[in-house]
């Protein structure tokens, strides 16, 4: 995480409309799920969180498996950017906060109850 905080000046210097892929290519050191945080961080109405547990919701509500968050970085990104963000989207009527945590306590509880693969 330092490494983000100590480049925080730099996020003054990037429009509105950065992309994702943008902004993960300029700060990309670090593992890809800290860079996604920091990307929320940065504008989190516009970038959902993302990690294992939401992943595996996502997947559970749209075919009713667990699956779990893909290994490599590049996936993992293209995942999010592709997947998860335009499924996270379907959500946009409630409050961005409240659908976080809900599909996080649900992939949690995805993962810890053993559903079929």
């Amino acid at each position: 995480m330092r490494n983000f905080v100590e480049r925080r000046n730099e996020l003054v210097l990037l429009g509105q409309e950065e992309t994702a892929s943008n902004f993960l290519a300029r700060f990309s050191e670090g593992g890809v799920i800290w860079r996604i945080f920091w990307l929320h961080c940065w504008q989190p109405a516009r970038f959902p969180i993302y990690d294992q547990h939401v992943h595996r919701a996502m997947r559970f509500i749209q075919v009713g498996v667990r699956e779990e968050i893909p290994v490599k970085d590049p996936h993992k990104i293209r995942t999010y950017i592709e997947e998860y963000m335009p499924f996270h989207a379907r959500f946009n009527s409630l409050p961005q906060r409240a659908v976080d945590k809900a599909l996080w306590a649900f992939g949690k509880f995805v993962g810890e109850n053993n559903f079929p693969h």
